[in-house]
């Protein structure tokens, strides 16, 4: 029988390959067709076609998207509707169309502005729908930053949830001999070294057991200074804690293992587009979050030490269930504190 580490998960362990972060957005998300393609960049301005009523609006648009029909989608959103309604068969289209079955209406916003409901929990059409002299259309330009705004608060929910997945996927690493060791330690990396077990993730053939962290999340390393992330934020690993963690300043590393713990930082790839916070969590299991300004990334690029200190705050409901949070028989390194950002 495979030895396993005294450090054992309070709850079950929701590895990468397993956990879907921020699973309750994934509807809103899929129905978020304005999400589609590029939707950073402002609509470029051109003539729309306008209506009597915000129903009649309405109808041309549900009428257009299901028969994809670029002439009347062009029509109602100008030439960039294809940032908006993907092409016949993608399943973000196909998910929006089968809940606009369910049901959509119209929801007024004062006399001049209205919203377009969608399915039985009545998810919100990004573009608002305004009245001027020539009838109702769509407002692209308020759209757009009800798109930034809902992108936003999708990927900093998403980034807590992977927070804490990246959480459950150290402690399944430290339960268990990586690389020939005898000893068990908290992975230095996110992803492995090739040919290493040195990191949360390493590829697997379909006979193996899947790695603590999932494919999907190898390209969000803050190495990957030109992808967009993952949910549109960078992160890494931090190896020691100040002054304001439990327990004090210390160095998680110990003669170049991580043995004291672990900390992971995450920062918006682009401030103020795919995130405004940046976020923190230890082996301690409580996410903190603060925003860090425009300056974010060189910020939390400059960080090595998880230390919540004045201006970060905890997110609540966030604490994860722990137990001890150090490989057993391994204490803490000498303090040797570093200041945070």
């Amino acid at each position: 029988m495979k030895e396993r580490s005294p450090l054992q998960p309070s709850r079950p362990i929701q590895s990468f390959q397993r956990l879907r972060p921020a699973t309750r957005l994934a509807i809103a998300a899929a129905l978020t067709v304005a999400l589609a393609i590029n939707p950073a960049q402002p609509f470029a301005a051109t003539a729309q076609a306008s209506f009597a009523t915000p129903e009649a609006a309405m109808s041309a648009f549900g009428d257009a998207v299901a028969g994809n029909n670029e002439a009347e989608l062009r029509k109602l959103f100008g030439a960039d509707f294809r940032r908006l309604v993907p092409p016949n068969g993608a399943q973000i289209r196909e998910t929006f169309v089968d809940q606009w079955k369910v049901s959509h209406t119209i929801k007024p916003d004062g006399e001049n502005h209205a919203h377009i409901a969608v399915g039985n929990d009545g998810w919100t059409f990004p573009i608002p729908l305004v009245k001027d002299a020539h009838g109702w259309h769509f407002d692209m330009a308020a759209g757009a930053e009800e798109m930034r705004v809902r992108r936003i608060g999708r990927n900093e929910l998403a980034v807590i949830q992977t927070m804490l997945a990246i959480y459950d996927a150290q402690r399944e690493y430290a339960s268990s001999y990586h690389d020939g060791s005898d000893t068990y330690v908290y992975a230095r990396r996110l992803a492995s070294t090739p040919g290493k077990h040195d990191g949360l993730y390493w590829p697997t053939a379909d006979n193996e057991d899947p790695s603590p962290l999932g494919e999907a999340f190898a390209t969000a390393g803050t190495r990957m200074k030109e992808s967009s992330g993952y949910y549109g934020y960078h992160y890494k690993l931090l190896t020691s804690q100040g002054p304001h963690a439990p327990g004090g300043a210390y160095d998680y590393l110990v003669r170049g293992q991580l043995f004291g713990g672990f900390g992971v930082i995450a920062w918006p790839v682009k401030y103020g587009d795919t995130g405004v916070k940046t976020f923190m969590v230890s082996h301690d299991g409580q996410v903190y979050e603060r925003d860090l300004g425009p300056d974010s990334a060189a910020k939390a690029e400059a960080m090595t030490s998880f230390d919540p200190g004045p201006g970060w705050a905890k997110e609540q409901d966030t604490q994860a269930d722990t137990q001890s949070a150090t490989p057993s028989g391994t204490p803490p390194a000498t303090p040797a504190g570093t200041n945070s950002q």
